[in-house]
């Protein structure tokens, strides 16, 4: 299930969504099956949702971010001292883009430059001095 369904599942259904936003439901199954909605409707998606007691956070209708790709091991390296970041990718956290990575020991992480920046709006430094 993707964003979307979860979403249209919260209104009931395709048809019910499509119902409350005067539009048909083809519409609303279309963004079920790319799996987003294009951003002219965000607006009133979350005006209907407050209308009919669904508070919907505006996250909701963002895309989900694209898998990421295993990062190359380091120059000249034949094997990495563990733990390694195995997997890196960005989230979205109230706005602020975040650089996060998933460690060969399956932790997951947030960079220290991200954490700092988000925090501080500081390109580096020591995040207890924040």
């Amino acid at each position: 299930m993707n964003r979307v369904d979860a979403l249209i599942n919260r209104f009931g259904s395709q048809s019910e969504l499509a119902r409350i936003l005067e539009t048909k439901q083809s519409t609303v199954q279309y963004w079920s099956s790319k799996g987003r909605v294009p951003a002219k409707w965000h607006g009133k998606i979350v005006s209907v949702g407050k209308s009919i007691g669904l508070a919907i956070d505006p996250l909701e209708l963002q895309p989900a971010r694209p898998p990421t790709k295993p990062l190359p091991p380091a120059e000249g390296s034949n094997s990495l001292a563990s733990p390694f970041a195995k997997w890196r990718g960005r989230i979205d956290l109230g706005g602020d883009e975040l650089d996060v990575y998933v460690l060969d020991t399956g932790d997951r992480v947030i960079s220290l430059r991200s954490a700092v920046k988000a925090i501080a709006d500081a390109g580096s430094g020591d995040l207890a001095k924040f």
